[in-house]
């Protein structure tokens, strides 16, 4: 976003799963960046941001299969590292035991393309 100054429409350019060139189009750009923080990844540091700023981009494992076929309630996998980060989302907010996450996979999946998890584990 910040080295091309905006970013595509999801109609335009939606999720494909597979590596390829990129082809931003800047006629197609809904939003730009102009500057970026980095946020400490701890739960007070995480809460502060979303408050402030508004979603923050967040990295996950999604290598267990349950975070594949999630489909509603609470994310709370043991197989889930806190090192093996494979897939970014957008956090998007958060109540007292749960962060609120936004996938790019569509609505199709969890609730609604989004994602409770578990605060309790320091994720």
């Amino acid at each position: 976003m910040l080295a091309n100054h905006g970013i595509d429409t999801e109609k335009a350019y939606s999720y494909e799963g597979k590596t390829g060139q990129c082809r931003f189009k800047r006629a197609n750009s809904t939003a730009a960046l102009s500057r970026y923080v980095f946020v400490e990844p701890k739960d007070n540091a995480l809460a502060d941001a979303v408050n402030k700023m508004g979603p923050v981009a967040v990295m996950i494992d999604a290598a267990p299969k349950s975070f594949r076929f999630y489909q509603n309630g609470v994310y709370d996998d043991d197989q889930c590292s806190g090192e093996l980060l494979t897939h970014g989302m957008s956090l998007t907010g958060f109540d007292l035991d749960n962060w609120h996450l936004r996938n790019s996979f569509g609505v199709e999946w969890g609730e609604l393309g989004t994602m409770r998890l578990t605060r309790a584990k320091g994720n």
